[in-house]
């Protein structure tokens, strides 16, 4: 047989658009289950295991919304290196960022609870315990108006954080102090926004929950009761963190227009 020479072609291989859309928002949910499922099992704990269980169930919560945050901001025009970070990159930022996060939330949660007992002011104690989960708020319902604004104005901390990391910053609180003198009355519409977003949505929720306890009376199997409770649980989280950050993001991209 006479060789032609020629180098055979190879077809390049199929290209999947919308995996590549869900796959970001199947990661964040992964995140967010993970985060469910250690709350449900430290729920009823006490001392080392439940500081241990909250902590690793926020730290899962921030990479659920470090990886929100990196799909956002490119639909909405922005341009960061978020998008480009690995699975390791985020985990480092989570790292970073997350135990500021924590410090200013236990700073937040001590000192209202000291003004609170100090001038008797019996509403804001009972606000304190909300400060210390704001991270957790940021993805799961905090039950309290004021406690959904200061989850709001956590996300937007991490928001600016994530920024900062991903032009190359440290996304330290030097940098964090610097970004909030910029941005801070988009900021704070932004959470004002979240904060009101964040009302009918509970709303709605809870008509949810309402929904799913007549499958837990029912007499399906248990897989399915537990795919239900998790399905909507990790449904609705993943939408408030959505939305939540897509407010702050559209917020913040009025403000670097501003400044343009």
């Amino acid at each position: 047989m006479k060789r032609t020479g020629r180098i055979p072609t190879v077809a390049p291989p199929p290209e999947f658009p919308a995996a590549a859309l869900i796959a970001p928002w199947l990661i964040a949910a992964m995140w967010l289950v993970i985060a469910e499922r250690l709350r449900l099992e430290t729920v009823f704990a006490s001392g080392a295991r439940r500081i241990c269980g909250d902590g690793f169930a926020e730290f899962a919560t921030s990479l659920a919304f470090v990886t929100v945050v990196a799909t956002i901001i490119p639909k909405l025009g922005g341009v960061t290196g978020l998008s480009a970070m690995t699975l390791r990159d985020q985990i480092d930022f989570a790292l970073r960022a997350y135990p500021k996060l924590l410090t200013i939330c236990v700073a937040a949660y001590f000192g209202l609870g000291w003004i609170a007992w100090k001038f008797g002011l019996t509403s804001l104690g009972h606000l304190a315990p909300h400060l210390l989960h704001g991270v957790d708020g940021v993805a799961f319902d905090q039950y309290a108006v004021g406690g959904r604004a200061w989850s709001a104005l956590i996300a937007a901390l991490g928001l600016l954080m994530a920024i900062d990391r991903g032009q190359g910053g440290a996304a330290d609180f030097a940098a964090l102090g610097a970004a909030l003198r910029r941005r801070w009355p988009s900021l704070l519409l932004g959470v004002l926004a979240a904060t009101l977003m964040a009302i009918p949505l509970a709303t709605a929720q809870q008509a949810a929950r309402l929904a799913t306890k007549r499958f837990s009376a029912s007499d399906i199997a248990n897989t399915m009761k537990n795919f239900i409770f998790f399905g909507f649980v990790v449904g609705f989280a993943l939408l408030r963190l959505a939305a939540t950050a897509t407010i702050l993001c559209l917020c913040l991209r009025w403000s670097y227009r501003h400044d343009a």
